[in-house]
């Protein structure tokens, strides 16, 4: 599977976004949480990504900056409630300009039959 699937329930204050890979979940995992990885895919494309802090672990942090063509800011921040690798992460996701939107997100990597 390599489509997104997208499902946002009526009335719940939750989103869910499936999306399939041909990697085993140990490298998607990886991908999540290696500081020198996450530039290379975190996107918007048209941003680039650096990564200030990035501690992996419960009640770690993490600091991104993205910064587009013309050099303006933008930091993301959040911090680390479960890591259980390779198979969950649990953390925040707050935006710098708009303090105290904060988003809890849950990611499992899981292995599908047939991918």
């Amino acid at each position: 599977m390599t489509e997104t699937e997208l499902i946002a329930t009526p009335a719940r204050l939750e989103v869910a976004v499936i999306r399939g890979s041909a990697a085993p979940c140990e490298l998607v995992f990886n991908a999540h949480t290696d500081p020198a990885v996450i530039p290379q895919w975190w996107g918007p494309r048209w941003l680039t990504t650096t990564v200030d802090t990035m501690e992996v672990r419960p009640r770690g942090i993490w600091r991104f900056g993205q910064y587009d063509a013309g050099g303006t800011p933008y930091a993301l921040h959040g911090a680390y409630h479960s890591v259980e690798a390779p198979q969950r992460l649990v953390d925040t996701f707050e935006l710098g300009d708009t303090p105290g939107r904060v988003v809890l997100q849950e990611t499992a990597f899981e292995s599908w039959e047939g991918v």
